[in-house]
């Protein structure tokens, strides 16, 4: 970069927390022949050390990226409606997150400070907002902290100033910060075996729970049968069908009649001859 852009923009210049120019922002007074009407943007120079072209702000490759005087069409620009804009001069109210609700902007719009950090992700953003929202609605003090650590871990080192060296005077907080970062931060082979972990014990949960519903309807007991009536025959009918009478054999006679037999042998007495109780039992 040329000389002029390097102090044009160097941010060690920059009296980010200069004290008398917030007194001045907020003693500043609207003088009487101040119009409120929309003015044009003003011109915004560029690095003349800068490959200019009719499509290009800078055609030169910086850490792969050319620099376009239109945004590029993307999924992301026409989801924002910003395709096609100068991106020097696009509406900030299109890019922050809660678009006009921002509360910033209206801190903006009395012409009090108001920095933008460029994030490269959804994640970045939201971390970055709610993170210095946290510490706002806590009462962080970052300029105490920075002063604290530098007291402490070096104290012989003079402190850096907070406006000629603003970086410096704030690394003590940012190593803190993101050694801390660090020490809660898995590796990337541990995120993904977990990852890999979580999904076989969900796999595990719902095959337990199958096999579990599966043997509740194997208990579940099944409809009685239904009893038909019995076609076997009476017990004196199947005892005369199964049982006819054997012939009385005079060398061994049994021993004892079964009173069946006796009962039997009643029906043996329908002969013509057996007239009497005395001839019927003559004849057996």
């Amino acid at each position: 970069m040329s000389k002029e852009w390097s102090n044009s923009w160097n941010w060690k210049n920059w009296n980010w927390h200069d004290q008398q120019w917030n007194q001045g922002q907020e003693a500043w007074t609207q003088p009487e022949t101040w119009q409120s009407q929309e003015v044009p943007p003003p011109k915004i120079r560029t690095p003349p050390e800068w490959k200019s072209t009719s499509t290009m702000y800078d055609d030169e490759l910086l850490y792969g990226h050319k620099f376009h005087k239109t945004i590029q069409p993307t999924a992301w620009s026409r989801r924002k409606n910003i395709c096609g804009l100068n991106p020097l001069t696009v509406p900030i109210g299109l890019l922050t997150r809660h678009g006009a609700s921002e509360f910033g902007l209206r801190l903006l719009s009395e012409g009090r400070f108001l920095g933008i950090i460029t994030t490269r992700s959804i994640a970045e953003s939201v971390f970055g907002a709610q993170l210095l929202k946290a510490m706002r609605d806590q009462g962080v003090d970052i300029d105490t902290l920075s002063e604290h650590l530098h007291r402490t871990t070096d104290p012989d080192a003079p402190i850096p100033s907070k406006s000629e060296d603003p970086s410096g005077f704030m690394s003590p907080l940012i190593h803190a910060v993101v050694s801390k970062l660090k020490e809660i931060s898995p590796t990337k082979q541990d995120t993904q075996a977990l990852r890999e972990l979580q999904h076989v014990q969900k796999k595990l949960k719902e095959t337990e729970e199958k096999l579990r519903q599966s043997q509740k309807a194997q208990r579940t007991p099944s409809l009685p049968e239904v009893e038909t009536p019995s076609t076997t025959p009476a017990v004196g009918t199947q005892d005369n069908e199964e049982d006819p009478i054997e012939p009385f054999d005079e060398e061994h006679p049994p021993a004892t009649a079964p009173k069946k037999r006796r009962a039997s042998s009643t029906a043996l007495g329908a002969s013509p001859k057996a007239k009497t109780q005395r001839r019927l039992e003559a004849w057996v």
